[in-house]
């Protein structure tokens, strides 16, 4: 009788301790809209001043991928926070995306034609040059671009279903 009542037992621990995983399993976790939230929040912070520091480097006066340093570390400070798979999953793919697009920029500079004399054919040449990497750029920095829309609209399609 001792071996039916402990077997009661044992049956009863494992049913209540799956019942209870089964309810935090519901009621556990980050919802999307919380991690959505932290994420958005977290994001607009660091976006604050972003309009200057892209024209201080667009004027030459600065690193034009700097200007995405503040951005990433947000989003790197915002993944941390979410727990939310689904989010946390679109948050990195996003956070990867515009981490490729700032490694890209990463040193370049706009170049000061404005000295460059156009009489010059070693200038002309200089200026060419400057052209055609200037173009090679843009075009890789479309497609990280067009990578980089796609990801944050992942996310928010995400975040606006949650």
């Amino acid at each position: 009788m001792t071996d039916k009542k402990s077997l009661v037992k044992v049956a009863g621990i494992l049913g209540a301790a799956a019942l209870t995983f089964s309810l935090a399993s519901c009621s556990g976790g980050q919802s999307v809209a919380d991690a959505c939230n932290i994420a958005n929040s977290t994001v607009n912070e660091a976006t604050g001043d972003l309009q200057s520091v892209l024209s201080d480097a667009m004027s030459g006066e600065g690193d034009l991928s700097a200007a995405f340093d503040p951005i990433t570390e947000a989003l790197e400070e915002a993944q941390a926070e979410v727990t939310n798979e689904e989010v946390s999953s679109a948050l990195a793919t996003f956070t990867d995306e515009l981490s490729a697009m700032s490694g890209t920029l990463e040193g370049y500079e706009i170049p000061d034609t404005s000295s460059i004399d156009p009489s010059d054919p070693a200038a002309m040449d200089k200026l060419e040059q400057m052209q055609a990497e200037a173009e090679e750029m843009t075009t890789k920095l479309q497609e990280q671009s067009t990578s980089l829309t796609e990801a944050g609209q992942k996310l928010q399609d995400l975040c606006s279903a949650g």
